[in-house]
């Protein structure tokens, strides 16, 4: 992403960096994306991959080379010095590795817990970012999982990526009218009223319409294939 502004108009909003200061993680994503297609395509992923898993490991190490040596990690792999680039990749493949070994996970109460402790532990002590890529995903995973309200909320539609995109701007939208000087939850609960159409929308306009697509592609493939 090379342009954060929009006509100039940043000047006069509270938050003066970025129109939509979402956006810059796009490229990251993407570029997530198109290395799972790759590994499908050379015939990479497969349910308990070694080739994965090893990718996984390399790049953790890869990660604590740049939290511990930005310099070195430059002069040796100077591609990934983007320290976004590597901790975000490392997140997309411990999440990935969560689902080819997902029969392997053991979800407990007290693992949660304990993973909990850690995480707070290492966000007092400084070394939040040596366990939280694997610890992090296991807590989200195990509310996702395991919690009731969680476990089907989005059965039927999902529109926690839209409400990752439009909120940005809409917050400062009712910044720029004076909002976040409301009381915190009035300002929460006006940001949530606005994101949340932009986001069902965004959904059964732009996001299930391109999902469709991908079943489709699917069974085109299988009937190529029988015929």
């Amino acid at each position: 992403m090379r342009q954060y502004d929009v006509l100039a108009i940043t000047g006069t909003l509270p938050w003066k960096n970025a129109f939509n200061g979402s956006l810059w993680t796009l490229i990251y994503e993407a570029l997530a994306y198109v290395l799972v297609g790759a590994a499908g395509f050379f015939g990479l992923i497969k349910d308990k991959s070694k080739i994965m898993l090893t990718f996984a490991i390399g790049l953790y190490l890869l990660f604590l080379l740049r939290t511990a040596s930005p310099m070195t990690t430059k002069a040796i792999f100077p591609q990934f010095y983007d320290f976004q680039l590597v901790s975000l990749l490392l997140f997309f493949a411990v999440g990935s590795m969560f689902y080819l070994y997902r029969d392997s996970i053991i979800y407990k109460n007290k693992f949660l817990v304990l993973s909990v402790l850690i995480l707070i532990i290492a966000a007092r002590n400084g070394f939040y970012g040596v366990v939280s890529p694997f610890l992090y995903a296991y807590v989200l995973l195990f509310i996702a999982c395991k919690f009731p309200y969680f476990k089907n909320i989005d059965r039927k539609a999902d529109y926690s990526y839209g409400i990752y995109i439009y909120a940005f701007p809409v917050q400062q939208f009712l910044s720029a009218q004076g909002f976040n000087s409301q009381n915190y939850f009035v300002y929460s609960f006006a940001a949530l009223a606005i994101t949340l159409p932009l986001a069902i929308f965004s959904y059964h306009v732009v996001e299930k319409p391109a999902l469709k697509l991908k079943k489709r592609h699917k069974r085109i493939a299988t009937e190529t294939g029988k015929g």
